[in-house]
């Protein structure tokens, strides 16, 4: 009686390190895809506050791409992680 009670602990105990990894593994992909929103707002307010960034029109073009890029990169790291998380889902 005792042993399966300890075999049962145990199994939880194993089901609740894989439940924990699989959401760090996650959490990971979310917080590097914050990041990268993050860093686009960064790059689009850095020549919009210095001026002396983009002494010409055409270089703020070069920013904004850099901007919108990160911004995209971003919502797509965050929907892939999503994807991925709810395709190998809970059992």
């Amino acid at each position: 009686m005792v042993i399966s009670v300890e075999i049962v602990e145990q199994d939880s105990l194993e089901e609740s390190e894989k439940k924990v990894h699989k959401q760090n593994i996650s959490s990971i992909g979310i917080r590097f895809g914050q990041l990268l929103l993050i860093a686009s707002v960064v790059v689009f307010l850095l020549p919009n506050i210095f001026t002396s960034l983009t002494p010409n029109g055409y270089e703020i073009i070069a920013w904004m791409g850099w901007a919108t890029a990160l911004f995209i990169l971003g919502i797509i790291t965050i929907g892939i992680t999503y994807l991925v998380k709810s395709i190998s889902g809970t059992k």
